[in-house]
């Protein structure tokens, strides 16, 4: 029974999607949603938001359900009155995407500062990430005519700059930042504070977050338009939590059958090799056998390439493992929601594409 929410109950939160998010990464993803450069683009912001680590470094996120409705509504009627904008900041999306690349050459030193470094990553990830998502997403769930918007949305999703930007650029100059405060170990200081803790020079919770840490509490980050709260959770708290939140049964994360969507059909047998870092490193996946993942991004493409289905938590008809899985003709099922909470690395499993259903077969020992 939890004794207190440890989030806002009133208001009316909704799954967007799972990354692995430490609670630097949570603070910083939110920093794009409620910007002013996401105001002029999608003439809305989404400025409430909710994470909770469900797995260590692995974060579900939650927007409030008018806020995200809006902000879908207002992105509709900009594809179907202002076809020419849409257009040409998708185009501005290829710029940012040619002047990432050339900034990554040059490392951290091509910013001053943090801040400087945040604002260059917040304009390709909304122009280059979050538009042609959202863009591509709408356009086929309301069967919008707009093959020129659709072919510009899906191409620009398939190179993605954003996480290159934050490991080699914002988090040098973070642990820069870090060390200017007087902190020593940066590397876990970094994951216990939000970017506008940083940026203001706010390092005094990391000391009992350490010890949260130490303690395997999992956090919860809530951001109320600007208005930072943390808290420390027990993994059974997290699990309540999200039930909850999402009105599962608790009995659904042993179950042994998983639904999502058939992304392309086939019916295969083989080990499931779980993913969750975005470029799956450490993880030794063999030919043949079968990634499951939160999602599945340009990154993953080595992996991709050698494994002979696909499984994730979240996705749709324009998320990258739909797409790349039709492209490589591999079976895939998306949007399973809890693949990998339920599945565990090396179990013996079948994917069938063709009804949208895996199934576990033997559990690894």
């Amino acid at each position: 029974m939890l004794k207190q929410p440890f989030y806002d109950p009133k208001r009316h939160w909704v799954h967007y999607l799972t990354r692995p998010f430490t609670l630097f990464g949570a603070s910083t993803w939110q920093a794009w949603y409620n910007s002013k450069r996401m105001r002029n683009l999608f003439k809305a912001v989404m400025q409430d938001v909710l994470f909770i680590e469900e797995n260590p470094s692995v974060a579900r996120s939650y927007r409030v359900k008018e806020q995200l409705r809006k902000f879908q509504d207002n992105l509709k009627n900009l594809i179907l009155t202002r076809r020419p904008y849409i257009k040409n900041s998708l185009k501005k999306g290829f710029l940012l995407n040619e002047k990432a690349a050339r900034i990554l050459q040059r490392g951290p030193a091509a910013f001053k500062n943090l801040p400087a470094a945040m604002d260059f990553l917040i304009d390709v990830a909304l122009y280059a990430t979050v538009l042609p998502h959202q863009v591509f997403t709408i356009i086929n769930d309301h069967e919008i005519n707009a093959k020129g918007l659709c072919y510009l949305a899906e191409k620009l999703r398939m190179i993605s700059y954003y996480p290159s930007l934050t490991n080699k650029i914002v988090l040098p100059l973070a642990k820069d930042r870090l060390k200017s405060l007087g902190v020593h170990d940066v590397g876990e200081s970094l994951d216990l504070i939000t970017l506008h803790e940083l940026i203001d020079g706010k390092a005094e919770a990391l000391h009992e977050r350490r010890l949260n840490r130490n303690k395997k509490l999992r956090f919860m980050y809530q951001d109320l338009n600007g208005k930072e709260s943390v808290s420390w959770v027990s993994e059974k708290n997290v699990i309540a939590i999200i039930a909850k939140l999402e009105n599962l049964s608790l009995d659904t994360k042993g179950r042994i059958q998983l639904h999502g969507q058939s992304a392309f059909l086939g019916k295969v047998k083989g080990i499931a090799r779980i993913v969750l870092t975005p470029t799956g490193e450490g993880v030794n996946l063999k030919i043949g056998e079968i990634l499951i993942s939160i999602q599945s991004s340009p990154t993953l493409m080595p992996l991709l390439r050698e494994c002979s289905a696909i499984v994730t938590d979240e996705g749709g008809i324009a998320c990258h493992a739909a797409i790349i899985s039709r492209e490589l003709r591999k079976p895939c099922v998306i949007g399973t929601r809890v693949a990998t909470s339920v599945l565990k690395d090396g179990d013996l499993i079948e994917v069938d594409a063709n009804k949208g259903v895996v199934k576990i077969l033997k559990r690894a020992q």
